[in-house]
């Protein structure tokens, strides 16, 4: 499934292992939930918090947000959400407006909050 990896020097950062996993190799990432299938190497996984009062009051009032876990070691996460497909954005200096149920994984040097999005309703 993973291949034999051993020995082989890999890009630090982010990779499609295949269209529906994801495959990391950064010191730190902060990940979904539940999101990691496998792991190769020294890894600790700790649960993160909502990022102050103020994301979880909005996480509270909006229903937004998602559960997140801080990944830190050394190695190879392989991470993966239902079998839905994976899409990488590089971000640089930009913004990105994403549903918290559809995030995986992203560096924590990036910045990040819960926003309503205007317009937004359920239809009767």
């Amino acid at each position: 499934m993973f291949g034999n990896l051993d020995g082989q020097p890999l890009p630090p950062g982010f990779a499609l292992q295949n269209g529906k996993m994801l495959r990391v190799q950064v010191p730190e990432v902060l990940a979904k939930q539940g999101s990691m299938v496998a792991f190769q190497g020294q890894m600790d996984f700790d649960y993160e918090g909502s990022g102050g009062i103020g994301k979880l009051f909005k996480k509270a009032m909006t229903g937004e947000g998602a559960s997140l876990m801080r990944v830190r070691g050394e190695g190879l996460l392989y991470l993966a959400d239902n079998a839905d497909d994976i899409h990488l954005f590089y971000l640089e200096n930009e913004g990105l407006t994403v549903n918290g149920r559809n995030l995986l994984a992203f560096e924590p040097q990036l910045s990040w909050d819960i926003q309503r999005v205007q317009g937004a309703g359920v239809a009767a």
